[in-house]
């Protein structure tokens, strides 16, 4: 079965500071997303309460 973060076989598992930059981005990535989400999520609420639709 092909590895998620490199289809092809012939890679190797990154060690050293290769693994630590590929662990460094998914974290990065992660909090990015997690922020976005929030902050949307927040100003849906406001939106809805400012216009009345979650009364």
């Amino acid at each position: 079965m092909p590895r998620l973060w490199a289809p092809s076989s012939d890679v190797d598992t990154p060690t050293g500071r290769a693994a630590w930059l590929l662990a460094a981005t998914a974290v990065v990535t992660f909090a990015l997303w997690f922020v976005t989400v929030l902050r949307m999520t927040r100003g849906a609420e406001v939106v809805a309460h400012e216009s009345g639709v979650d009364a």
